[in-house]
């Protein structure tokens, strides 16, 4: 999905934008100010599947407590920390620099989470008078009765933050000119697809599914495909317009699957407003 935000940048040098398993990375709480708090760990040790993961925290650690002076989750320095480490290694390394830049958008991604993922903006409400907004915490032994607190991130999180552009890559609707197979392409709906099926238990799907793009590959590298192509493109009008409205229908779907996480999270998991519990979903 990023690339097809940053195709001029790519135009320039693609070397310096290729995603290597150093700059993916792997998830870490603090580069996003979320709660690192674990319910039912899996797997036992998180090194074993990728050395660069944190280690599962204790329920009783104290960098899951709230500071008494701030009156904020521990945890948040450790972020607050991470920034700036990002902003210092991008001004040594120069804005002509793509590692020192990306760094740069790391540190001011964890700044944005501050707002985004805290209840920052709902305790500044209450401390204006609307008594009413509810504070997503339980008050706490701190110097401000309700800390600011960070939510966890899950299984349920990953589905509402892709839900919806996935969908749009998916069930795109073939509105688009016609343009014949290119041997060797991978065109961003095959991207996805491969992306997904490498994070499945069964390889046979990724297997299945190089094959057929390399079936593809050896049909478009044919000097009469794309004859045929737009022929069957010509007299498939009809059953494309068909299926431009399944692929609509199927975008509101996943639209709506994505916006009703934080619902069910909600109804069913304990409510922090009421439980005496500091640590929201």
């Amino acid at each position: 999905m990023a690339v097809k935000e940053f195709t001029d940048l790519m135009r320039i040098d693609r070397s310096r934008f290729v995603v290597t398993p150093e700059r993916l990375g792997v998830y870490r709480p603090g580069e996003h100010i979320d709660n690192p708090r674990t319910i039912n760990p899996e797997p036992a040790n998180p090194k074993e599947r990728d050395a660069d993961f944190d280690d599962w925290l204790q329920p009783d650690d104290p960098v899951l407590q709230v500071d008494h002076d701030t009156s904020m989750k521990r945890y948040i320095q450790r972020s607050v920390d991470i920034m700036v480490a990002g902003l210092e290694s991008a001004v040594n390394a120069g804005p002509q620099s793509t590692d020192g830049l990306r760094d740069m958008g790391a540190a001011l991604h964890i700044l944005e989470d501050f707002f985004a993922h805290s209840n920052f903006a709902e305790l500044s409400l209450i401390k204006l008078g609307h008594t009413r907004v509810l504070p997503w915490t339980s008050k706490a032994n701190c110097k401000h009765p309700l800390p600011l607190v960070t939510g966890t991130f899950g299984g349920s999180d990953i589905i509402a933050s892709l839900a919806e552009p996935l969908g749009r890559i998916l069930f795109s609707p073939k509105d688009k000119p016609f343009e014949a197979f290119r041997a060797g392409e991978r065109y961003e709906r095959d991207q996805i697809i491969q992306i997904i099926l490498g994070e499945h238990p069964e390889p046979g799907l990724l297997a299945g599914y190089e094959a057929f793009l390399e079936a593809r590959d050896q049909w478009a590298s044919q000097p009469f495909s794309e004859q045929v192509e737009r022929f069957y493109a010509f007299i498939g009008t009809p059953g494309r317009l068909l299926g431009n409205a399944f692929g609509i229908a199927m975008q509101s779907l996943a639209v709506w699957l994505g916006n009703s996480v934080d619902d069910l999270q909600t109804l069913l998991n304990e409510d922090p407003n009421t439980s005496g519990s500091t640590d929201p979903s």
